[in-house]
């Protein structure tokens, strides 16, 4: 936690994925993020951490953060053990002795150190966790001429880059990817064979562009775009008989948490969503209204325990759809996620639901019902 600027609300999501790629959880753990989180709250509770944000429907914690003391203690003593070494104006060490550090921190501060000194390709050849969260692209792709190459976690929080570098793609041992760019991700992409986590960001919600062959990459567990354009496997697939529903249920088996924006006139149903038996999490952020067909085409598993929907204008009757999901413990509608003024639930439906959120709504009349509702209209 200590590669992080001060007074920084550190994602948690975000945290445990960086701490999976540095198999700080263990190289032989199954489900690893569970075991990271487990982890996160032994130090919160140990008072190690300060929470950030909640979430509004489980409680769970969003964002942490460290004390400013506490972190300049950890970062200290990091450094001592050539565990870390951080350049900040906050850090006062001295370069020379960053030298065997397999893991450099650069903050945004750090051209205002008042330090002469400077990142140099013997300091850079043994470095396996870069985190990078300064201002200059320029420099930063200085550091990878430096050499670079045995990288396992690059992440360049807070800097936009122009395009996606194609320097990221010699560290051939890279697990976690995290630049804000906007770029058409290359094929070559599959050289990285070890990576777990891609994390593209684009603060101008532009769509970014993926090859057909990210289905090849088996290691990848983690993918997470502002706006992606993902290319159906079908024509990837060894078998050509096999069709859009059938290739997508294979290749997405295990997959957790979803999040889509879906247009509605797409020639593609929702079909293959009811395969993805493990999903538990899903968000659907429509570009327009949807059409009767999605009311028809979705199919949605029963292993979903959190839905959030965003944009639909879909009718109330609908609704039946989800009411029916018999582990469904979170529904958030946002923004006319459905329409109409009458919502009358079935009885029966929404047997584990313990929160509903609804913002932007033209809902005059819920009916009674034994469920209690949020409900919120602007």
């Amino acid at each position: 936690m200590g590669v992080f600027p001060e007074s920084y609300e550190i994602p948690v999501s975000r945290l445990i994925k960086l701490w999976v790629a540095e198999r700080f959880v263990g190289p032989f753990v199954i489900e690893t993020d569970k075991v990271a989180e487990k982890y996160l709250m032994e130090l919160k509770g140990r008072n190690l951490i300060l929470v950030g944000q909640k979430g509004s429907a489980n409680g769970k914690t969003k964002t942490c953060r460290m004390h400013d003391l506490l972190k300049e203690l950890c970062v200290r003593m990091a450094h001592e053990e050539d565990f870390l070494y951080v350049k900040s104006r906050h850090q006062r060490f001295l370069l020379e002795e960053a030298s065997f550090k397999r893991r450099l921190s650069i903050h945004h501060d750090a051209s205002y150190s008042g330090s002469k000194e400077d990142i140099t390709m013997q300091s850079m050849y043994n470095v396996r966790s870069f985190i990078y969260n300064g201002w200059d692209d320029t420099r930063l792709h200085s550091y990878y001429y430096f050499g670079c190459r045995l990288l396992k976690v690059l992440d360049m929080v807070g800097l936009e880059l122009s395009g996606f570098p194609q320097e990221i793609l010699l560290p051939v041992n890279l697990k976690y990817i995290a630049p804000i760019c906007h770029s058409v991700i290359p094929a070559s992409i599959t050289l990285l064979w070890n990576l777990q986590t891609l994390i593209i960001e684009d603060p101008g919600g532009i769509a970014s562009e993926l090859p057909i062959e990210i289905w090849s990459m088996q290691k990848l567990r983690h993918l997470r775009f502002s706006r992606v354009f993902l290319p159906a496997p079908s024509s990837f697939s060894p078998n050509a008989e096999n069709d859009l529903d059938y290739d997508i249920s294979k290749l997405t088996s295990n997959l957790k948490k979803l999040g889509i924006h879906y247009n509605s006139k797409s020639s593609h149903s929702l079909n293959h969503f009811f395969h993805l038996q493990k999903l538990e999490t899903l968000k659907i952020l429509f570009d327009r209204p949807a059409d009767s067909t999605f009311a028809r085409s979705i199919n949605l598993p029963s292993s979903l325990k959190k839905i959030t929907l965003k944009r639909g204008r879909i009718d109330w009757e609908y609704m039946s759809i989800f009411g029916s999901l018999p582990n469904l413990e979170v529904l958030k509608l946002r923004e006319f996620a459905f329409r109409g003024s009458e919502w009358l639930p079935n009885q029966g439906e929404f047997l584990k639901l313990k929160f509903l959120f609804i913002w932007e709504t033209d809902l005059v009349h819920l009916l009674p019902t034994v469920i209690i509702f949020h409900v919120s209209s602007t």
